[in-house]
């Protein structure tokens, strides 16, 4: 069994469903002669023609408006998005033809019809490339909306996809586009619309994800596993229909859960989940969902930045040792080398601010610096550009905080601002005595 990635499954996913069923065409910019913006439709033309391998001039809503005439007729059309951002351009047809028509029609047509296009962050893409929007598309009644985060998942739900009778968006995490090998057949399969994955057992914390930080919530679970906290996985794969019964099981299970997901938190998917709990399981749960989700802010084109406005598996961590109602040990490990020291004399020359001296104790000795933070407020002390500043001038072993416990706490927080080397000062090995 060949191992493939994510654009090689969704390729032969298409290629199947098109040999056993003339009714598929694809159709979108470019999808053709090129294969597509990410190459996911290559190859496809050279087999099944122009007919029914469509090159469109580039014209969002013409495009999908073409699809929806093509599926009320009897095709079965798969029209490509180059980008998710450019959606937008055709919510007109999306909203209120495409997912209307079996109501309006009182079930004399339907609509089978798939948008596919790439989604989410994670490639240092521009402006109106890089969003987050399944949200949006979930609060249409008569869409499906559907994820997937693995190359087997990709090709089984893109046929079943294409075979449902009514509108779906077919997102494609292009973060993990080729980051993602495993072994998918060659054989027909469907994986079935509406039916979550538990990919990870365990008994302290469920976490549910999907698309692209699935790959990360894993990673931070396997951290949480070895300091004893037990995770549960659950990849979504679609987001509308949501499968309550296997979230609800899952949270009756463990107690405790949090939901990650690339989109900004704010009216996210995030948000109707922990609603749906609340509803249904509050009586069964220890504690609130948590949320740990985007920035609310548009995807900047800066690497470092965008790594900065999207959930971390630094993030996720912090999240399950909060939800889990566990001390972080990294924390606590981290607390132990750490001093602060406040000098008062300093202190009064300095009426709008407080000092202190930081010390950290390495396995290559101890470094310090001085930080000043404002009165009142020490967890967050300095605006961005003196913190890079007091950075720069500190070999970047500054750490803000007015205390040690604050100064191990706040980690995550300094992470996200890129500066790795106070991270590796922090964790270096303990000194011998």
């Amino acid at each position: 069994m060949a191992k493939r990635n994510l654009v090689e499954a969704i390729n032969i996913g298409l290629m199947a469903d098109m040999e056993r069923d003339p009714s598929v065409v694809v159709l979108g910019e470019d999808v053709g002669k090129e294969g597509g913006v990410f190459r996911v439709t290559d190859g496809l033309q050279a087999k099944f023609g122009s007919h029914r391998v469509i090159d469109t001039p580039l014209a969002e809503s013409g495009i999908i408006g073409v699809s929806i005439g093509m599926a009320v007729k009897g095709l079965k059309p798969v029209a490509e998005i180059q980008f998710e951002g450019f959606l937008h351009l055709a919510l007109n047809q999306i909203m209120n033809h495409a997912a209307r028509i079996r109501t309006r029609s009182r079930g004399r047509f339907t609509c089978p019809l798939v948008i596919r296009s790439p989604w989410g962050g994670g490639i240092r893409a521009p402006e109106h490339h890089s969003d987050s929007p399944e949200a949006l598309f979930a609060h249409t009644p008569g869409m499906k909306v559907v994820i997937p985060s693995t190359p087997y998942d990709a090709k089984g739900l893109i046929i079943s996809a294409i075979r449902d009778p009514d509108p779906v968006l077919f997102f494609e995490p292009k973060r993990i586009y080729r980051a993602i090998k495993e072994e998918v057949p060659d054989e027909e399969y469907s994986v079935p619309l509406g039916k979550a994955k538990l990919i990870r057992e365990g008994t302290d914390l469920t976490i549910i994800s999907w698309g692209a930080m699935v790959r990360e919530v894993l990673k931070a679970a396997e951290m949480a596993d070895k300091e004893g906290v037990k995770t549960e996985v659950i990849d979504l794969r679609t987001i509308k229909p949501l499968d309550e019964r296997t979230i609800l099981n899952s949270a009756r299970k463990t107690g405790r859960v949090a939901v990650v997901h690339e989109a900004v938190k704010r009216g996210g998917v995030g948000g109707d989940i922990a609603a749906m709990l609340m509803e249904e399981a509050y009586d069964d749960l220890d504690g609130p969902v948590l949320r740990i989700a985007g920035r609310n802010t548009p995807i900047p084109y800066n690497l470092n930045i965008e790594r900065a406005c999207v959930p971390s598996v630094e993030d996720i961590v912090a999240g399950v040792f909060t939800r889990a109602n566990v001390a972080d040990p990294r924390v606590r490990r981290i607390a132990e080398r750490v001093t602060v020291r406040v000098d008062p004399a300093r202190d009064a020359a300095l009426p709008d601010k407080r000092s202190a001296l930081v010390t950290v104790r390495t396995a290559a000795g101890t470094r310090s610096c001085e930080v000043a933070y404002s009165k009142g407020e020490p967890e967050f002390p300095l605006t961005d550009a003196e913190m890079q500043a007091k950075f720069e001038a500190n070999a970047g072993t500054l750490y803000p905080a007015d205390h040690a416990r604050r100064i191990s706490e706040t980690i995550m927080t300094i992470e996200r601002r890129n500066v790795r080397e106070l991270t590796a000062l922090l964790t270096a090995p303990t000194p011998g005595p």
